[in-house]
């Protein structure tokens, strides 16, 4: 300290420099710090909500573990009673995904921020199933079976709905409960659970294999029993197989199970009360149905007006829970669909008109054609989304945007429909321009990103430079991450494999110098398994 005063560099002899054996002075030297190694500056990073589900706590007065779901801002009260069938959790082990800003309003510190982020989900802990005691009704003792139904809870309930929170999530309210009444629905719960896993773990395919296959022999047997009463858990069972072939990105096998979905549906008979859950069991048909009618061209099996005359009006309320919980949804359906369900309704007529398509043999059938097309696209271009409570807050605001970015892209899937591919028309641009406008609105990690892919691959499908393509890409990177399924990764490809056609036409002619590209014909040849959901 002396030759600091003085200014005098020391010469660090050991155990006693020169200079203080010199002047008979102590030797003491400040300790070396050991060298870090250099980060990405970041701020505090937000908790995706569709990484791996973290690993348990445990208290020492209690040995049942407890639970809680959700995100600090949507429970402010820690006496609140989140579901009937489970307790509560303390707020450091809750997944959430924090507010921020839209893409357009980052900073250098928040794209620092998101590649931190981004590489430490890519790069997963060591898959470990941890020991847990779950209350009734949930009688599961393997071990393996209460990490996946855990992580359904936790993870995947969110990436299949457009909810914030918890308490209005009807996967949570409603699929889940009938699980733990129903062994067979259960079974493929657990399958999709895996399903989404299996992505950073590779090594829970067997398992989520051997649910799958027990779900399809405990659904032959109730199918064999003919008995009105099993509908409901028939209809969740194959509808939950459904999205594990959707999810899976490669399988076409989604196509029979929408098809049993549609025959148990139609044979059930119609009753003056429908249950809750079999009203949203409806309304997940309806919303599945319509976005496989996009990939295959053809009319939605069941029209969601229909669907509504069966199940009860699409406006029936919600179950009442606390009251706070359903700020933005006033129905389940509102709870798949954002407030765009009168648009899918529409996406069914797109594409029962492109089914029509071989019918444009001569003047009179091609004005007939346009003329259903006009018809079409004058109410579409008229709609606009209801008002909803909140409408000020940055979730509220996702979910409009979300549906105006699949307005646009059903108007621009309705001229691909009439007038083809070409990108340099008006209009392609423009519907273009708008879906990725009303996109880079809404967060990165929104709960809304869920109902995207389709206006993202029309928004791909359209453009017409690089930096519209990097502004999808980079979108979609996000959603890998963030929803999880293996379809996400897939539909990406497809999107390239689109957009590198358009880069070899301009290079040796082919379609129109790469200005017509038919996107839906290499998701049909190439890409058979992706739908758009």
């Amino acid at each position: 300290m002396q030759r600091k005063c003085r200014k005098k560099k020391c010469d660090e002899i050991l155990p006693k420099c020169s200079d203080c054996k010199r002047l008979n002075l102590p030797c003491v030297r400040p300790r070396a710090q050991p060298q870090q190694a250099p980060s990405i500056p970041q701020k505090k990073s937000p908790n995706f909500v569709h990484s791996p589900s973290p690993a348990p706590s445990y208290s020492t007065n209690d040995d049942t573990f407890s639970y809680r779901v959700g995100s600090p801002q949507d429970h402010q009260t820690p006496s609140e009673e989140l579901l009937p069938w489970r307790r509560k959790q303390s707020n450091s082990e809750l997944g959430s995904i924090q507010e921020g800003k839209s893409p357009s309003q980052n900073t250098e510190d928040d794209f620092a921020e998101s590649a931190s982020i981004l590489y430490q989900i890519s790069r997963p802990p060591n898959l470990s199933f941890d020991p847990l005691s779950i209350p009734a009704p949930f009688d599961i003792t393997d071990i393996k079976d209460q990490h996946l139904l855990r992580h359904f809870i936790r993870t995947v309930s969110r990436s299949l709905s457009v909810v914030h929170q918890d308490t209005s999530n009807p996967f949570l309210r409603l699929i889940v409960p009938l699980a733990g009444s129903s062994k067979v629905v259960m079974e493929s719960l657990l399958a999709l659970s895996a399903a989404h896993l299996r992505g950073v773990y590779p090594e829970i395919l067997r398992k989520g294999l051997s649910h799958q296959n027990k779900a399809l022999k405990s659904l032959n047997e109730i199918i064999s029993s003919r008995t009105l009463e099993s509908s409901e858990e028939t209809l969740a069972t194959v509808l939950l197989l459904c999205m594990i072939e959707i999810c899976d990105g490669n399988s076409t096998k989604w196509s029979w199970h929408i098809s049993a979905a549609q025959t148990i549906i139609r044979a059930k008979l119609k009753t003056e009360y429908a249950t809750t859950t079999w009203k949203f069991l409806l309304a997940m048909f309806g919303y599945v149905d319509s976005v496989i009618t996009i990939s295959k061209c053809k009319a939605p099996l069941i029209t969601l007006g229909e669907l509504s005359g069966e199940g009860g009006s699409p406006n029936d309320q919600c179950e009442p829970v606390s009251s706070s919980s359903m700020a933005l949804y006033r129905s389940h359906n509102e709870a798949l669909f954002g407030v765009a369900q009168p648009l899918f309704e529409i996406i069914g007529k797109i594409s029962t008109l492109a089914n029509r398509r071989k019918e444009r043999v001569d003047k009179e059938s091609e004005f007939r054609f346009r003329q259903s097309a006009k018809e079409i696209e004058e109410p579409l271009r008229a709609w606009t989304p209801d008002p909803i409570v909140s409408a000020t807050s940055i979730h509220a605001r996702d979910v409009i945007n979300a549906a105006y970015a699949i307005k646009w892209a059903s108007i621009l899937r309705l001229h691909q429909v009439v007038e083809g591919y070409h990108l340099s028309h008006p209009e392609v641009i423009e519907c273009t321009s708008e879906i990725l406008s009303h996109i880079q609105k809404i967060r990165y990690g929104s709960s809304v990103e869920c109902i995207l892919i389709f206006p993202l691959v029309m928004a791909a499908a359209g453009s017409r430079d690089d930096e519209q393509r990097v502004m999808v890409k980079e979108r979609w990177m996000v959603m890998e991450r963030t929803i999880g399924f293996e379809n996400i990764r897939r539909a990406r490809e497809m999107v390239e494999a689109v957009w590198k056609a358009v880069d070899d036409g301009r290079e040796n002619g082919n379609d129109n110098w790469g200005m017509s590209v038919n996107w839906a014909r290499i998701r049909y040849f190439d890409f058979p398994g992706v739908v758009l959901l």
